[in-house]
């Protein structure tokens, strides 16, 4: 006996497809539910920080950014912003924190990237590129081939955390025996200061309220361990760095 002929599409069964159907179309209903229900609560976040919640697409945001972790792949575009002023450690910022999107490749390899954002631009000048964070193994590699990764005097702090800067000098007077306890404690996330912007890193892909909460809560305690003498350089004159 022949073989049976494999089932075509159009062969299905029209009460299974429109089942598909619905499901799909349930499915996108209960995306845009939970969407509407994010922004709501962002909105209500943004109103007990005093920041200005945006929902809406901003295609100019990225290119306004000085960071380049905004320059990224293309079509970049920022949503669900909350922006404003806050104290943070004693320190007058900007902060700025939400959704950011962008794409790349093309064709079949394509890809939509989707990361949420913490965005930190303290009042001070001239604060050199800065990037804590815990230790990966291509940083490890990247040791052995001889790239640079700042150690320090607690071999438990060097062996987990990388970081870099072109100024040793900034570098050294920010992660100073305290901070290094608090890093070793905290280790959830990191920060990558560039060119005035502070993106903290580790937070989570798609945060809620909840996740923003604990990531600032995390940046006040940092900014926090900063010494006063590197707060009173930073104060007086904005940094200068070494000749």
């Amino acid at each position: 006996m022949p073989a049976p002929a494999l089932l075509q599409s159009n062969d299905m069964p029209w009460p299974v497809m429109v089942g598909i159907g619905l499901l799909v179309v349930a499915g996108v209903i209960y995306s845009q539910i939970l969407a509407r229900r994010r922004r709501e609560a962002l909105a209500a976040f943004a109103q007990s920080l005093g920041l200005t919640f945006h929902p809406g697409h901003d295609h100019d945001f990225p290119h306004q950014r000085a960071h380049r972790w905004f320059q990224q792949g293309r079509s970049q575009v920022a949503y669900n912003r909350l922006e404003g002023q806050r104290t943070i450690a004693d320190v007058e910022c900007t902060v700025m924190l939400g959704d950011f999107q962008w794409v790349t490749g093309s064709g079949k390899n394509r890809t939509t990237h989707q990361r949420s954002y913490l965005l930190i631009q303290p009042a001070w000048n001239g604060l050199p590129n800065l990037k804590i964070r815990t230790e990966h193994l291509f940083d490890k590699i990247g040791d052995a081939l001889g790239f640079d990764d700042i150690d320090f005097e607690s071999e438990e702090f060097s062996r987990k955390f990388m970081v870099k800067s072109a100024d040793k000098r900034f570098a050294y007077a920010v992660v100073h025996p305290r901070m290094m306890e608090f890093l070793i404690a905290c280790d959830d996330y990191g920060v990558d200061l560039e060119r005035g912007e502070c993106l903290i890193t580790g937070v989570n892909s798609r945060a809620d309220p909840s996740d923003f909460r604990a990531a600032l809560g995390w940046a006040e305690r940092f900014f926090g361990q900063w010494p006063d003498h590197l707060r009173n350089e930073l104060n007086s004159s904005g940094w200068r760095s070494a000749p």
